[in-house]
């Protein structure tokens, strides 16, 4: 006679309903992992903005023929992008760490994805911007990309300031986000429109350069508004 299956043994080591469960203090643990993770998000977001005004600064002095500023804030930038590297290798190791108990895991990381992205086209933009120090320009030349340089560091303010109450008002957040990605590809189109009377190789690279933080911006505010929306 076969031997009696033990519906004890069968299960032994499967999860009870309870196990499936979070308890208060998992979900307390989750909360602050997202909370820390919300927040280096928008410290890399700081970063990033702090190296564009200090290039857009260079990009100024450039106009007035200030060819070593220029060089001196290029190197400041290149240092301090160096910096937030480092600080971002941190936030993607606690990142790691924590996101198996993340919703939005997914997400997440590809905003970490972005925003890295981010990191290398503002790299690549001051290498061409040092490159620019040694050539002849007028500021009639260099007017658009200033203009460019400040509405996309207002950009930047409102994708930080969304971050911010991201988890707590997902609603607000994704009404900011949802307009820094449209004034982004706004901002996008003018850089394309501006390309057809450069003539100048290296400003065309950084035209194009920019262009890659941009989009790698707009991907970011992007994902950040899934994350609102699944929050509601």
């Amino acid at each position: 006679m076969p031997a009696t299956r033990s519906y004890e043994n069968d299960c032994k080591g499967w999860p009870t309903l309870s196990e499936g469960v979070l308890r208060p203090e998992e979900m307390q643990r989750v909360t602050i992992a997202e909370s820390t993770i919300a927040e280096n998000l928008r410290n890399i977001l700081c970063s990033i903005g702090d190296s564009l005004r200090e290039l857009r600064e260079a990009m100024l002095d450039l106009s007035k023929g200030m060819r070593e500023s220029v060089r001196v804030r290029s190197d400041r930038v290149l240092e301090s992008l160096n910096r937030a590297f480092e600080n971002f290798r941190n936030y993607m190791g606690h990142f790691v760490r924590v996101r198996l108990g993340l919703d939005n895991k997914d997400l997440y990381h590809e905003v970490f994805k972005g925003l890295r992205s981010s990191l290398l086209a503002l790299r690549d933009v001051s290498w061409k911007l040092r490159e620019l120090s040694s050539k002849n320009l007028v500021r009639d030349e260099l007017s658009t990309i200033l203009d460019v340089f400040s509405k996309t560091l207002e950009v930047l303010a409102s994708i930080s300031d969304a971050v911010m109450v991201l988890l707590d008002n997902p609603r607000g957040s994704i009404d900011v986000l949802s307009d820094a990605h449209r004034k982004l590809h706004e901002i996008e189109e003018s850089v394309f429109e501006a390309l057809t009377g450069v003539e100048e190789v290296v400003l065309r690279e950084l035209y194009t350069k920019f262009v890659e933080l941009l989009r790698s911006l707009s991907t970011s505010s992007e994902n950040l508004m899934w994350i609102a929306m699944q929050r509601m």
